[in-house]
């Protein structure tokens, strides 16, 4: 499995998606900030199946259909281009791969987790389901072929 995380940060995730993907597979951190690479690097992993990106969540260097999931955990409402990111997000993933999308409910608001949904939908994507829990909101989204997703839902 090829998995991207996007905004990294101190690499909190990393070492269960290290340990969820095996040593066959691989993820990619992706962050802005120089300053939380440094951190993530020296996150303890249980494989050396981890690289590190610093740029934008808009464009990457990794191909296009590559990646089966893509992971923003608490880090999408901090990308200045949340359009180009979701674009960025359908090319590099293949034909059914998944973008899990979670925000923390103490900045993010229904409304706006709502609002992020039509952003996916416009861009080749169709919502999975949506999670919601005392500490956050979250989407599964699935790409699919095609200019367009579906506002239908397989799972509510």
């Amino acid at each position: 499995m090829q998995v991207l995380d996007v905004g990294t940060g101190t690499g909190f995730l990393l070492p269960a998606l290290s340990k969820r993907v095996g040593p066959n597979g691989h993820v990619h951190a992706l962050d802005v900030q120089p300053a939380m690479l440094e951190r993530a690097r020296k996150v303890k992993l249980p494989f050396d199946n981890v690289s590190f990106h610093l740029t934008d969540a808009s464009y990457t260097s990794l191909d296009d259909g590559s990646l089966d999931r893509v992971i923003i955990h608490h880090a999408f409402h901090e990308i200045s281009d949340r359009c180009g990111a979701i674009h960025e997000f359908r090319r590099i993933l293949k034909t059914g791969g998944i973008v899990i999308l979670w925000e923390p409910r103490v900045v993010v608001g229904a409304w706006r987790v709502r609002g992020y949904e039509g952003m996916f939908w416009g861009a080749g994507f169709e919502l999975d389901r949506r999670i919601t829990d005392p500490l956050g909101r979250g989407c599964l989204f699935r790409a699919v072929d095609g200019p367009l997703g579906s506002r239908l839902h397989s799972k509510t």
